[in-house]
């Protein structure tokens, strides 16, 4: 389910490339005082939040139950072909499983379509809401740590296969070193996953966008 988990990776940083079209230097941090910085490895707080994780695992078993179902259509096509070659090409029985066998295949396209674009739909809908609880538990953070900054950084290294263009992935980039006593990931997946257990314990937060079952 790499595929899977890479699109919704890449609309995660799409959301946040359009949230964040700029940058801010970096500077250092006086020993007496000044701004405290932070940084977040947004990747890795998608990755190991709990809630983000359930909807990636929900929407994995819907994938593979779609699946199945589509593969168990096309069994019946290819079945169904098999009859109407060995017909005569003149009988009524050809012309009728002929029909249905245009019928099914212009039903399978269509289920294929709206599956894809119903996925591409939640995946945008739940990016969006995840990002909106990692910017407010980074506000909340912030605060109450007393963090002055805290910026938005990546993997060091680009990844060659993803389908997006070198220069688009180096033009997002904004921090290029970091200390590692700034990196703060860890502590946002903390308050993150012990918000979400709060949540579900008292009866919410345990559902994503678009969440059901498959087909639905």
């Amino acid at each position: 389910m790499q595929a899977l988990r890479n699109l919704f990776y890449a609309a995660c940083i799409a959301v946040l490339a359009a949230a964040a079209s700029w940058t801010p230097n970096l500077w250092s941090q006086p020993a007496g005082g000044g701004p405290r910085i932070g940084v977040l490895n947004i990747k890795d707080v998608f990755s190991k939040y709990q809630k983000a994780k359930e909807f990636e695992d929900r929407l994995e078993r819907e994938t593979k139950a779609e699946k199945e179902s589509i593969e168990r259509m096309d069994r019946e096509m290819k079945d169904l072909l098999e009859e109407v070659q060995i017909l005569d090409p003149s009988s009524e029985l050809r012309r009728e499983k002929t029909e249905k066998l245009v019928q099914l295949d212009g039903l399978l396209k269509f289920r294929v379509e709206q599956w894809n674009q119903k996925t591409q739909a939640r995946l945008n809908e739940n990016t969006a809401l995840i990002y909106n609880e990692i910017r407010e538990e980074c506000d909340r953070f912030g605060q109450e740590n007393g963090y002055d900054l805290i910026l938005k950084t990546e993997a060091a290294r680009l990844e060659v296969k993803s389908k997006e263009s070198a220069n688009q992935r180096v033009n997002r980039r904004g921090v290029l070193y970091y200390g590692k006593t700034l990196e703060m990931s860890e502590g946002i997946v903390k308050a993150l996953n012990d918000r979400y257990a709060r949540d579900k314990a008292s009866g919410g937060g345990g559902s994503a966008p678009g969440a059901g079952a498959a087909g639905s």
